[in-house]
């Protein structure tokens, strides 16, 4: 065990559960779990040393972003006859030196 001396105060904490992305926007939050876990004040940190650029969350991301020139695309709704699959083309030709 690690030896933390006497606890006087104690965090009610939930853990982080994964990243969950919205598919219309792209935006990329935070899923926390629903049972709280009782820490004491000595082992929390204020800010991590080690940040994980993977737990980061960001606002929407753009059209571009989103769906890229070339990118390859399947229609799922409404369902088509048989598997049909395509690349997503720009619009005109300076769309894609946009995408450059």
């Amino acid at each position: 065990g690690v030896d933390i001396g006497d606890v006087k105060l104690v965090l009610s904490v939930v853990a982080l559960q994964g990243m969950r992305r919205d598919a219309a926007t792209g935006a990329l939050s935070k899923v926390f779990g629903i049972d709280e876990a009782t820490v004491p004040l000595q082992l929390a940190l204020w800010s991590s040393p080690a940040p994980d650029p993977r737990f980061q969350e960001h606002g929407p991301l753009t059209l571009a972003e989103l769906h890229p020139a070339g990118a390859k695309v399947m229609i799922v709704s409404p369902p088509p006859k048989k598997e049909t699959k395509g690349k997503k083309k720009p619009k005109n030709k300076k769309a894609a030196d946009d995408d450059k």
